[in-house]
């Protein structure tokens, strides 16, 4: 399922990019790992790099694990024609400058700048994701690793939100664990990931609608652009999934997900926090939600 329909005056924006369940570019995405060769890159700041195996798939990008000579590994996001949203990625990940939290951008290069037509962003390699961890653990996380997970994700958002953009695509598989380069806390680390699906804090820009189980009720109903509170009502949704081990729309119908989560926030979302049992979590996701009406209203939360 793609997820409810959507509506409002606001038109979903769809993606044009990479799209690996079409055949042609599953395709060509196994004869880009078949190759020997390294990228045909237009920097001399990294050393060759040979494209081994998949990491996952977005959107807008499929991201590929990447090798060079002396092993050294690196993560290489590939779209396999021009693409506005990876350099949207790109920028913001200059901008991040590898901040706390995000992942360094080592290389982008446009389609048409070399590269055999490919669209690339080359990243440090990260630790595996939330959900991976997530779903080794027995499919619920106790509450000192809930709470971790709180307070990584939250002060992730509020360094994207002070930048300027909404994330739109919060969950488990868009955290990371660090990386090489995070040294022995690593495995403590979270980093968040995946910024193809952002938008400019008070723009006007059509939202970007990203997983169906945790997008907020207002990307659903398309009315408004996403901002700020719509973040922080994803990560409310997150936390649930992570403490709880699901959420009360994870199995219904695609078309009925967006009414679900109107009556789950009812009353100050208690009817959703019923199955987290840490009172002290139930806290935050208690002023997570409260903070949603406050960031539609300009107010910035941390």
């Amino acid at each position: 399922s793609r997820g409810p329909t959507l509506m409002g005056r606001y038109a979903p924006a769809r993606g044009k990019g990479l799209n690996t369940r079409d055949a042609a570019s599953a395709a060509a995405i196994r004869r880009l790992l078949s190759t020997r060769a390294p990228l045909a890159l237009d920097t001399a700041s990294l050393p060759p790099i040979r494209l081994t195996s998949r990491l996952g798939e977005g959107r807008f990008g499929d991201v590929l694990r990447g090798e060079s000579d002396d092993g050294e590994s690196f993560a290489v996001k590939v779209a396999l024609r021009p693409n506005s949203r990876l350099r949207l990625e790109a920028d913001i990940l200059r901008s991040l400058g590898g901040a706390a939290g995000f992942p360094r951008l080592l290389h982008h290069q446009r389609a048409g700048d070399g590269g055999d037509g490919l669209e690339l962003l080359v990243m440090e390699l990260l630790g595996r994701p939330l959900q991976s961890e997530w779903e080794a653990a027995g499919r619920r996380f106790d509450a000192p690793t809930t709470r971790s997970v709180c307070r990584s994700a939250r002060a992730c958002l509020a360094r994207l939100h002070a930048l300027g953009y909404a994330h739109n695509d919060l969950k488990p598989g868009n955290l990371l664990r660090g990386g090489a380069r995070h040294g022995a806390g690593a495995s403590e680390r979270l980093l968040l990931v995946d910024f193809g699906m952002a938008t400019r804090l008070g723009g006007a820009e059509a939202p970007q609608v990203g997983s169906s189980l945790y997008a907020s009720v207002a990307a659903h109903e398309a009315a408004r652009p996403t901002g700020a509170g719509d973040d922080f009502e994803s990560l409310a949704y997150v936390l649930v999934h992570l403490a709880a081990g699901q959420l009360p729309w994870e199995d219904a119908p695609a078309a009925d997900v967006h009414a679900m989560k109107r009556r789950a926030l009812q009353g100050g979302g208690e009817a959703l926090i019923g199955g987290v049992e840490d009172e002290a979590m139930r806290t935050e996701i208690r002023g997570l939600l409260a903070s949603v009406p406050k960031c539609d209203k300009g107010v910035g939360v941390s």
